[in-house]
């Protein structure tokens, strides 16, 4: 067995001048390239020069795509980071190229397909993920400073091929929630969807190994049971190699009776799938040994109540834990996963505590910036970056803070109860987001969520006549805004700020993404919109009797 303990990186090391990521495929749309995707933008907004090094031959520089071979040329020194995204594409060729490097080198581990799932693939999948399985023990003998897991069972491969725990660390994969989430509305999909019934969102390539002939028998008897009009909406590339599986997924729909509840997509645009997940009510995975979903983290962003596709790994993929989180197991018998669903969707109270929990559940660990601090965490962690201050930990750990927290407070300093603070008691903050696209004339087609979108909230909320809906009155008059919020906790250079200023904080937790809030001028700078915010409402006129 090869010597598990490694050299870490020189602890000189504190930003590297150029980050090179050996991907397959290169930034496309699996759950590699996404992470790919979000690790590029993470860097280089450390102005780090980024470039993606694949199989294929080397593109334009623009575009910042090679071929693996010219890796030793554009990462030289020895501060310069290489990372390592290895699956069943990564190539020997590029496994041996990444391993003649002499910078610091990181390997995001995105796992491989057990022996026993192996038939369920096709033939040239199967070779590809065998072959992946057969070339993981090179990685123990490569130095390497740092391997990057999403989820407890990769951690355990790496373990069984001689790596030292101590060298793994468990960072969650980036995914492309913020580009769904700034995304227009796309019309042409939400027609796309059926309007009159309720819809259950699946994605994944329509392949064997996602077991879609379980979700079609779930489905079918759930239809039987509701007293709603369902639909299932399947989203995902049809390879040519599996046309005869989409063709008996189709037979089993027709054998069941519900060939018209059941429609097959192709892979969507960004805005199209923005919209399909803001318009579905149940995301539904089918994943059955992957623990590690990129499709039900953003559907998680987006609020989306989820149904996790094996017992098994119920407790350790993201966001399905217990029906009281906002979730619950669907099992591989399809009477329990009817079940499961059916608790969700027909009750709409359970939906909305789901909503609100699945989306606090993103925020606290999912977020592009809780992933980012975690992998700045890992990083420090093993010597090979500057750890983040105490006072930023505990900063980030404040904004962080779920609303059930941020009720708790309001209660404490305001006398009232839970109830008469519930947080937001009307559509949750995206559909509000979406209604003001729709309502205000003068909103943007095109927002940045949560900056612009919030603004776009405002000003439509202290307009004249919109402020007077059931939904904005409701949310102004539950409770004294300047005496509940008064005391919310802020960063000590907001402490000046009165509570209608102090509520805009609690509302846009994630603001750390778009203002350093570490720095005097950032914090001068979110401070001065909070004023600008704060003139502009005054000038719209009064929206609330507490407002």
């Amino acid at each position: 067995m090869p010597e598990a303990k490694r050299p870490r990186a020189p602890e000189r090391w504190q930003r590297p001048r150029r980050l090179g990521l050996f991907l397959g495929a290169g930034l496309d749309h699996s759950r590699a390239g996404r992470d790919g995707a979000g690790m590029l933008a993470h860097f280089e907004s450390l102005d780090c020069e980024g470039h993606v090094f694949t199989d294929g031959s080397d593109g334009p520089e623009k575009s910042r795509t090679w071929h693996h071979a010219d890796a030793p040329l554009l990462l030289s020194r020895s501060d310069d980071l290489a990372v390592l995204h290895f699956d069943r594409r990564t190539s020997p060729a590029a496994l041996s190229a990444f391993r003649r490097l002499n910078c610091i080198k990181l390997v995001r581990y995105h796992g491989v397909v057990p022996p026993d799932r192996l038939g369920m693939f096709s033939l040239k999948a199967s070779r590809a993920a065998g072959h992946a399985r057969r070339t993981l023990r090179i990685l123990a003998e490569i130095d390497v400073a740092l391997f990057l897991c999403a989820a407890p069972e990769q951690v355990r491969d790496l373990v069984e091929i001689g790596i030292d725990a101590r060298e793994i660390a468990t960072v969650p994969c980036f995914h492309q929630f913020d580009a769904l989430s700034a995304a227009a509305p796309d019309p042409g999909a939400r027609i796309s969807l059926d309007r009159g019934a309720m819809n259950v969102l699946a994605v994944g390539t329509v392949e064997p190994s996602k077991n879609y002939e379980a979700l079609i028998r779930a489905f079918s008897r759930l239809v039987d049971k509701a007293r709603v009009p369902l639909a299932l909406n399947i989203i995902g590339r049809h390879p040519p190699e599996h046309s005869d599986y989409l063709g008996r997924l189709l037979g089993l729909a027709g054998e069941l009776g519900h060939a018209e509840r059941i429609f097959f997509h192709p892979r969507l645009s960004t805005e199209a799938l923005a919209t399909v997940f803001r318009e579905c009510d149940l995301f539904w995975s089918m994943r059955t040994y992957e623990t590690q979903s990129s499709s039900l983290i953003e559907s998680m962003g987006f609020g989306l109540p989820a149904l996790a596709g094996a017992a098994r790994v119920e407790a350790r993929m993201p966001g399905t834990a217990s029906p009281d989180r906002g979730t619950g197991p669907a099992g591989s018998n399809p009477v329990n996963a009817a079940r499961a669903a059916a608790a969700i969707l027909l009750d709409e109270q359970a939906r909305r505590e789901a909503a609100r929990a699945v989306r606090t559940r993103f925020r606290a660990e999912f977020s592009t910036t809780a992933i980012a601090a975690k992998l700045a965490d890992a990083l420090a962690d093993a010597g090979i970056g500057p750890a983040r201050a105490p006072d930023e930990k505990a900063e980030e750990s404040r904004a962080g803070r779920p609303p059930a927290a941020l009720e708790s407070d309001a209660c404490a300093c305001s006398g009232c109860t839970a109830e008469a603070v519930e947080w937001l008691d009307l559509p949750d903050l995206p559909e509000l987001i979406h209604a003001a696209r729709d309502r205000c004339a003068t909103a943007r087609a095109r927002v940045r969520w949560p900056l612009d979108a919030q603004r776009d909230l405002l000003n439509w909320a202290a307009r004249r006549g919109v402020s007077e809906s059931a939904e904005i009155a409701a949310y102004f008059a539950r409770f004294d805004v300047r005496r509940a919020m008064a005391r919310l906790t802020v960063p000590a250079e907001a402490g000046h700020l009165d509570g209608a200023m102090r509520l805009l904080w609690t509302v846009d937790r994630d603001a750390g993404a778009f203002y350093d809030l570490t720095t005097h001028a950032s914090v001068a700078a979110y401070l001065a919109w909070f004023e600008r915010q704060g003139i502009a409402l005054t000038r719209a006129g009064d929206t609330g009797g507490n407002r």
